[in-house]
């Protein structure tokens, strides 16, 4: 049997959109950890589709293929108000207010809060 070895990449870039897609939501780092508790801030904008049917999986690959050597999170995530899918960088802020001030000043949406697994709109 033939074995391949599929890019790192690509295998990020099918992970994050399944799980995305399955769960609504997911971030993850380029060894495939998720992290486990604080707050996510997405610092750097990435892509936006406007729905999960539409996201191109080549697109994001290449969107994780230029972030791979910064020690980040790839995160994706639906907007349940307008149902987008955005996937972009985010680091793992321990403290709330600090993630919050941050996203303010990111002009993010919102922040993902892990020890409570929900959404915090900062919009």
């Amino acid at each position: 049997m033939r074995s391949f070895n599929i890019p790192l990449h690509l295998s990020l870039a099918n992970s994050l959109y399944t799980q995305t897609a399955l769960n609504g939501g997911v971030s993850i780092n380029a060894d495939f950890q998720q992290p486990k508790a604080g707050y996510l801030v997405s610092f750097k904008d990435g892509l936006i589709f406007d729905s999960i049917s539409t996201v191109n999986v080549h697109k994001l690959s290449g969107f994780i293929k230029e972030h791979l050597d910064m020690n980040l999170y790839f995160g994706g995530w639906i907007d349940q108000q307008t149902k987008k899918v955005y996937f972009d960088l985010s680091i793992n802020v321990p403290d709330k207010q600090e993630a919050i001030n941050l996203a303010i000043e990111k002009n993010q949406l919102a922040i993902w809060d892990l020890n409570e697994n929900k959404e915090i709109r900062t919009k």
